[in-house]
Parts: C-alpha cells; structure tokens; sequence
C-alpha cells in the first residue's frame, strides 16, 4: 500500500495520464515542424522543440514541488492517511489537473490545416518574438534547474518553496 492510500492504481493512473498527455504534444510537434519551417533547419527546429518540451517538464516539475510545500502532504501525512489529508490530496489533485487542463486554452492558436502552415511559414520575420521565445526558454530552464536542485540541498531544502515543511530554529538541516 504505497503511503497508505488504500489503491495503489491511483499513483499508476496519474503517471500513464501524464505520459499520455506528454506523447500527444510531442506527437504535434513532429507532424507541424516540417510544415511550417524552411527546408534544411528542420533538424535545428527539432532540438529547439525538443528543449521546450523538455524545459516545460522541469517546470511541471517545481511547480509540482511548490504546491507540494503547500499542502500537508509529505511522507508522514500520506501514512497516516486521515481525512484532513484526503482533503489536501483532493485539493491539489483539483489544482493540479486544473493546471493541465489549462493547456487547453491554446489549442485555438494551432493552426487547423496544412494551408494554414503554409500560410505560418511565408509570414514576417521578428526578431523581437525571437528573443522573447528564447528568454523564455533560458528563464524556464534556469527556474526549472534551481528548482530541481534546492531540494537537495539540505540547508534551503526545508522551506516550503522547496517542498520542504518549513525551516524552524530547533530543526536539524
């Protein structure tokens, strides 16, 4: 019984949910990159989606820390497996499939058929959503890195921005 929930398929279910959701952006990504880049950058498209989605996991990923640091859901919580922390587990489940489901929102923004790619390819060029793209790529990646690493360090790996449970002055970091 993994941390005392009474069905473990609930921690099976979350990880395929995600997995599957992972796949499908992946699996757009593959069919819209040689639609809408010029012949011969394909290859250098492809890494560069490859680090945003990748950079969007880590991201996933300290967000989740985070929100763990705000609910009563550490290791000791989960075995004593009472009503309060059902609730704090519901709580975030809710946040955390609200969330996802928020990606939903920019689906209008993909383009519907091969023409509207066609119609993306021969558009302006700008500089300027260059650099936005790429600052929000290098930000991404520098918050979803700082992120995954603090928890491993023992001394700010207490506080609750890092999934800790709050650093006291009696505690031993």
């Amino acid at each position: 019984k993994p941390y005392g929930v009474r069905n473990g398929w609930l921690f099976n279910f979350i990880d395929l949910d995600s997995q599957v959701a992972y796949d499908i952006t992946f699996f757009l990504g593959i069919i819209m990159v040689p639609e809408l880049v010029d012949p011969g950058l394909e290859g250098v498209t492809y890494a560069a989606f490859t680090t945003l989605t990748n950079c969007a996991e880590n991201i996933a990923s300290a967000i989740s820390t985070q929100l763990l640091g705000a609910f009563n859901v550490g290791d000791d919580a989960l075995e004593k497996d009472d009503t309060e922390v059902r609730w704090a587990m519901t709580k975030l489940q809710i946040i955390t499939v609200a969330i996802a489901l928020s990606s939903l929102l920019f689906v209008p923004m993909l383009p519907r058929q091969k023409d509207d790619c066609a119609r993306l390819r021969e558009g302006t060029e700008s500089t300027l959503a260059a650099a936005v793209v790429l600052a929000i790529i290098f930000v991404g990646m520098a918050y979803g890195a700082a992120m995954n690493i603090f928890p491993l360090i023992p001394s700010p790996a207490c506080y609750p921005i890092f999934g800790g449970d709050g650093c006291g002055d009696n505690d031993d970091v």
